[in-house]
């Protein structure tokens, strides 16, 4: 506003508006798109484990996917501490001291995914074409009840390393995403709650 504006206030009004005014650094103030664009944050979508979708005992909060604008230098520890206080605040979740959050990468994602099943264990996978007593398995993805019908089209299949393989504590986002194989679109994680024993 300008300051002759800011004149017809009262004056307590103005000193202070003045005092937090002189206390505003003189970065210019970015968009959340320039943020992007830039670097400064990078755009993560934390998925569920199929454990998690399958446990009775975690809260249902846990059971969707999250999406989450973080800084690159962010940690795995502090997507951690995020989940956690996502469900103690969402589901009043008191058993947090029970379980460890553990995250894993998405190697890749699809749509649609074709399997070959044949008897014989000899086979070598990647032959074009389809020999006696193979069966091909078409397997699409499906509607995600966490969507609705127009976006349930964008689907995708994600596709992780067995047995689970959790990423360090101290990992940067910024290491994950420059290692990720998925280019373009959010950078996607894994995430399963692994009850302490």
């Amino acid at each position: 506003m300008p300051i002759f504006i800011l004149k017809l206030f009262p004056r307590d009004f103005f000193n202070l508006l003045m005092k937090e005014r002189e206390s505003i650094p003189d970065e210019p103030l970015l968009t959340l798109r320039q943020k992007l664009n830039r670097g400064m944050l990078l755009g993560l979508i934390l998925f569920p484990d199929s454990s998690v979708l399958k446990s009775k005992v975690l809260p249902n909060c846990l059971k969707r996917p999250r999406y989450v604008y973080s800084p690159p230098n962010a940690t795995v520890n502090h997507l951690r501490e995020f989940i956690i206080a996502r469900a103690s605040v969402e589901a009043d979740f008191r058993a947090k001291d029970e379980f460890k959050v553990e995250f894993a990468t998405v190697l890749c994602e699809k749509n649609e995914v074709n399997l070959r099943i044949s008897p014989n264990t000899e086979d070598t996978p990647g032959l074009s074409n389809q020999q006696k007593g193979e069966l091909v398995l078409k397997v699409k993805c499906g509607r995600s009840p966490f969507v609705n019908k127009k976006s349930s089209r964008r689907d995708t299949l994600i596709f992780l390393k067995h047995p689970f393989q959790a990423l360090e504590k101290n990992t940067t986002v910024k290491s994950i995403a420059t290692n990720s194989r998925v280019l373009g679109r959010p950078l996607k994680i894994v995430f399963r709650l692994v009850p302490l024993v």
